[in-house]
């Protein structure tokens, strides 16, 4: 991550790609956040925009912030990505989960 700021947000944002284009319905979510890529037409590409595989270059505390109504990205995106935060990062992580 970036060193030029002290937090970073993250705000709705997938954390497993390919766990997401399992679970839901709408793939056009999956296929934006990983470059257009799927995991079938080019598996290389889709895992290189996984942010599950960059969780070693995460730095800085992070706020991870969901809601529990949006379809467009599950809640078990954000738990996963603030118990990612909590093993790898030396700094508490806070997690806000609204309905």
């Amino acid at each position: 991550m970036n060193h030029r700021f002290r937090a970073h947000v993250n705000h709705k944002r997938t954390f497993d790609l390919r766990e997401m284009a399992y679970a839901i319905e709408e793939l056009w979510f999956t296929e934006h956040d990983s470059g257009g890529f799927t995991q079938y037409k080019n598996p290389k590409a889709f895992e290189k925009f996984d942010p599950i595989h960059h969780i070693a270059n995460w730095s800085q505390p992070m706020l991870v912030i969901q809601g529990g109504r949006d379809y467009r990205v599950l809640d078990t995106q954000s738990r996963d990505r603030h118990r990612a935060c909590f093993l790898a990062l030396p700094c508490p992580v806070p997690c806000c989960t609204l309905p």
